[in-house]
């Protein structure tokens, strides 16, 4: 899939209404696109543990490694969610992470 399909995708109204769907349709087909193995593992981590404190299992949707350390990390959000509801969580992320 190249970016404008996915750019087509994303302006459709009946496309990311879930977190999943948002994952499956919009982020893999997009990192992939960018070069991304998104199916290696030690590249492309799903459920990348973010515990601080006494908040415990918290998970960023993915982190982008390279060479063994995190250069990047996306978390998802179903497309009518507004992100400024998220600031704590982002937060806590990228600290920990």
């Amino acid at each position: 899939m190249n970016i404008q399909s996915i750019i087509t995708k994303l302006k459709s109204d009946k496309q990311f209404n879930t977190e999943e769907a948002t994952k499956n349709g919009l982020i893999l087909p997009l990192f992939n696109s960018l070069g991304y193995d998104v199916f290696d593992t030690d590249e492309f981590k799903p459920e990348v543990s973010a515990d601080v404190g006494s908040k415990q299992g918290e998970k960023v949707d993915y982190a982008v490694y390279i060479k063994g350390q995190p250069v990047m990390i996306i978390e998802c959000k179903q497309r009518d969610k507004r992100l400024d509801n998220h600031i704590n969580q982002l937060y806590r992320y990228f600290t920990t992470i």
